[in-house]
């Protein structure tokens, strides 16, 4: 009889117990998803230095947009964690990047573009004075969540941005061609 007390005993949880359990439960659950996503994060950051800075371009990442704008008062860690990826990328030789190292930049071609599938949530591209032609665009309209693009002084032609903004009708294009006409935004 005293055995059986003893075992029954030993198998009976209280109710803080099993709160204590489940949220350690949660908090481990929570730690190892917070690192794998900043793992995620960093990981991203990474490919845009690798697959951007041999082009003399930059790259802005989203959680940046929240920092500068509650000027870093927010949840920013949170959103660095959980909701951060390459938002802009600017690929002009005018940039900071490629004057630091003129000469030693790569042009910016349209083969080169097939780095744009590896930035699927980009919302801003600029690709002013760079070498791309009308067979670049069909990497650039892959791009779903584009809403800025400038095409400013390239190879891109009337048909190429017809097709541009008929695939991309949510997407501002700024555009003018080599003898500088166009039509500025559209």
């Amino acid at each position: 009889m005293a055995d059986e007390i003893v075992s029954r005993r030993r198998y009976t949880f209280s109710l803080r117990s099993l709160f204590a359990v489940t949220t350690m439960t949660a908090v481990l659950l929570g730690a190892l998803t917070g690192v794998y996503r900043w793992q995620l994060v960093k990981w991203r950051e990474d490919l845009a230095t690798r697959e951007i800075s041999p082009y003399g371009g930059v790259y802005g990442m989203a959680s940046a947009q929240p920092a500068r704008a509650s000027f870093g008062q927010t949840r920013f860690w949170i959103y660095a964690t959980f909701f951060n990826y390459v938002e802009i990328v600017d690929l002009s030789p005018h940039t900071s990047a490629a004057a630091k190292r003129p000469g030693a930049i790569l042009p910016v071609t349209d083969e080169s573009l097939v780095v744009l599938y590896k930035l699927p949530k980009l919302r801003s591209l600029s690709l002013r004075d760079t070498q791309i032609t009308d067979n670049g665009v069909r990497h650039v309209k892959s791009l779903k969540h584009l809403e800025h693009l400038d095409v400013t002084g390239t190879g891109i032609t009337e048909a190429g941005l017809r097709e541009l903004r008929m695939t991309m009708p949510n997407c501002r294009v700024r555009w003018q061609d080599h003898e500088g006409t166009g039509n500025g935004d559209g």
